[in-house]
């Protein structure tokens, strides 16, 4: 059965699954629209009607949306084999250190 994003204006606010959109519809009574593995919905995103498809919400609200529609950190992620993790207050990555043994 295919999935279903429940629309509060553009914001996905929930995602189910229904027989068809129809049935989505009348289940919850809302603005629903199809969410594909091309184009899945997550909640807390949006759908884009010109583009018709849906941005996941942004990871940090430094980061901004890219051309393709892919959220960017505002400075580059290393490339230098290490495990990083993002710092929303120094908007900087940090090496990720793995646990003592």
């Amino acid at each position: 059965m295919p999935n279903f994003a429940i629309l509060d204006g553009y914001n996905v606010v929930n995602v189910i699954v229904a027989e068809s959109l129809s049935d989505a519809q009348t289940l919850t009574g809302k603005t629903v629209m199809e969410s594909t593995d091309a184009a899945p919905a997550h909640i807390g995103g949006t759908y884009d009607p010109v583009k018709n498809k849906f941005i996941p919400a942004s990871p940090f609200p430094s980061w901004t949306l890219d051309s393709t529609d892919i959220w960017q950190p505002p400075v580059a992620q290393p490339d230098d084999g290490n495990k990083y993790r993002w710092d929303e207050d120094s908007r900087s990555w940090v090496i990720v250190t793995p646990p003592a043994e």
